[in-house]
């Protein structure tokens, strides 16, 4: 029991948030031999509101947008939340009347929370430009003429509108957010794009860029593109997408460090992702992929050329198209973990060709499921991997024969010297070995384990 009042002695307005997670019953326990200080009343009364905020708050979430929930959890906003609530009520005496009960301006604001959580209307999350240093810029240009009407806010609820080619100077720290107050925004010959300069981070929804509606071909198209100085993506949570409806999108965002946190659509057509990350050099962090059934070149050279990303998202796809994933990693030369497999048991043409072409630091390709193929679809998918040493295929066919599958052309060019390939077709003819890429080198060729 001592040891308990000395450390309750210690807690502080401050610690707020390991508060919230003590058991209501250790708070107040009966046999407390004296009263609890104002300072430790308002800990525990904050984070009693907040946990009935929170609750009233996650709860509505599933009338009001269907996918903001997992994006509370995945992307950290649940803290972020919590973080800047407790900021609030940190001023004790401003808060709790001096028998450390919640003074009316406490109540008033959490009434007004409630009213916000229950009101009839939803609060609308919107795309958020974040500086990291003095000074930084945005603006936007238009091409042709796209049918928009955007504004800015510093605060997300009262918008100023904002024309093209005006830029908007933030210092660090300092955010607006963005409303496109038009349903429509890009198409393939009328266009936006964000110019920047200094340090911006993105954060929220892509999805107030069109007035939260459905998404159209082309809308996202190019709209970072070229925005050197972008160092984090927003969240993109549609998971009804349409043609080229991302393509270009982050293309030469050399600063991008972190993309998206996922992509949950589990259809892509075609040219969805297509180019999507090209040529960003510092991205390290890849987006979840939900894919299931993806389209023609929906994926090619999505992330092609991004020198500094290490591990590539898992890619479940059963249902390829052709080009889908041609070119898709080529160039990602620090790239250590691929894909654990390629799940597709049915091929289209040329769908992995040079998928992983250049990624010279990759020890073990992808394990891949396929039976059935289509035209060129391992052309040089693994051209270049000079550290490749483990290859794993359900393949049965005579790729290595007298007459081999003109599908498997360089395949494992310029893998590395000593290496296995785990392979169970019948047909091995050495002399043919060097079609695949595999001439002079030694390779154990054996079955499934």
């Amino acid at each position: 029991m001592k040891n308990l009042q000395k450390i309750l002695k210690t807690l502080s307005i401050l610690m707020i948030v390991g508060l919230m997670f003590i058991p209501a019953s250790v708070a107040f326990a009966s046999n407390v031999d004296r009263p609890l200080t104002d300072r430790e009343n308002a800990a525990f009364i904050v984070r009693d509101e907040w946990t009935a905020w929170v609750k009233g708050f996650t709860a509505s979430l599933s009338e009001l947008d269907k996918n903001a929930t997992s994006r509370i959890y995945s992307n950290m906003d649940f803290y972020d939340m919590q973080y800047r609530f407790t900021e609030k009520y940190k001023k004790v005496p401003e808060y709790l009347d001096e028998d450390g009960k919640p003074t009316q301006k406490l109540k008033d604001l959490i009434k007004e929370k409630r009213k916000e959580i229950n009101g009839a209307t939803a609060k609308k999350e919107f795309l958020c430009f974040t500086s990291n240093a003095n000074g930084s810029t945005v603006r936007y240009t238009k091409t042709g003429s796209p049918s928009v009407d955007i504004g800015y806010s510093t605060d997300g609820t009262t918008f100023t509108t904002w024309a093209a080619n005006t830029p908007i100077t933030l210092n660090s720290g300092e955010s607006i957010y963005v409303w496109n107050k038009s349903n429509t925004l890009n198409n393939s010959s009328n266009y936006i794009k964000f110019v920047m300069s200094g340090s911006i981070a993105a954060s929220g929804p892509v999805d107030s860029m069109i007035n939260f509606s459905s998404i159209t071909s082309y809308c996202y198209s190019k709209l970072f593109q070229g925005c050197t100085v972008l160092t984090k993506a927003p969240e993109l949570p549609a998971t009804t997408l349409a043609s080229d409806c991302y393509s270009e999108m982050f293309q030469g965002c050399t600063g991008l460090i972190d993309g998206p946190s996922a992509l949950p659509a589990t259809n892509v057509p075609q040219n969805a992702y297509f180019v999507m990350f090209h040529n960003c050099t510092n991205l390290k962090n890849a987006p979840v992929i939900k894919a299931r059934t993806v389209g023609s070149n929906s994926c090619q050279m999505m992330f092609q050329n991004c020198s500094n990303l290490e591990k590539a998202p898992e890619l479940p796809a059963t249902t390829l198209a052709n080009d889908c994933y041609s070119n898709m990693f080529d160039g990602c030369t620090s790239l250590t973990d691929a894909p654990s497999e390629l799940p597709a048991i049915t091929l289209a043409n040329q769908c992995y060709y040079a998928m992983f072409n250049g990624c010279n630091q990759m020890q073990v390709a992808p394990y891949i499921k396929a039976t059935t193929l289509a035209s060129g679809v391992f052309n040089g998918m693994f051209s270049g991997c000079t550290s490749l040493r483990e290859v794993s295929i359900d393949y049965t066919g005579s790729f290595m024969s007298t007459s081999p599958d003109p599908s498997f052309g360089n395949w494992l060019f310029n893998a590395a010297n000593n290496g296995t390939l785990y392979y169970s077709g019948t047909s091995t003819d050495a002399a043919n070995i060097n079609y695949i890429g595999l001439s002079g080198k030694s390779w154990t060729i054996t079955p499934h384990p």
